[in-house]
């Protein structure tokens, strides 16, 4: 136990230029807008208000890459259920959002660490 708690105190805290980077980054991040098209199988983003940075508006896509295919299939499947009564839709459709918007918000906040700390030299 003595180990552990020594081993935790020698892990060296994120870097003061890492932390700034960090909340520039996700700043900048916050204006980013971008839309994508699935075909056949392939997701392409395409950024529409860029932040000015190539490396951030590049964490936008990559987190539309990875969460749009993942929860698309669902979107799917309530639009083509045409039995499906309105207020159904309306809560499926909901919960698959909140579903969605998590995926966006834990893929921009890996992007932005492994960003920053690129930038802060980690």
């Amino acid at each position: 136990m003595l180990a552990l708690l020594m081993a935790v105190q020698d892990v060296p805290a994120a870097a003061p230029q890492a932390e700034e980077e960090i909340t520039v980054i996700a700043r900048k991040l916050k204006a980013w807008r971008g839309g994508g098209k699935l075909r056949k199988g392939v997701f392409t983003c395409k950024t529409r208000n860029s932040t000015g940075d190539r490396e951030i508006d590049a964490i936008g896509c990559a987190a539309m890459q990875v969460c749009f295919p993942r929860y698309m299939p669902r979107f799917e499947v309530v639009h083509a259920d045409k039995a499906l009564a309105a207020s159904a839709r309306e809560h499926a459709n909901a919960v698959i959002n909140a579903e969605l918007t998590a995926c966006f918000g834990a893929e921009h906040e890996a992007g932005t660490k492994a960003l920053a700390d690129k930038r802060a030299g980690a």
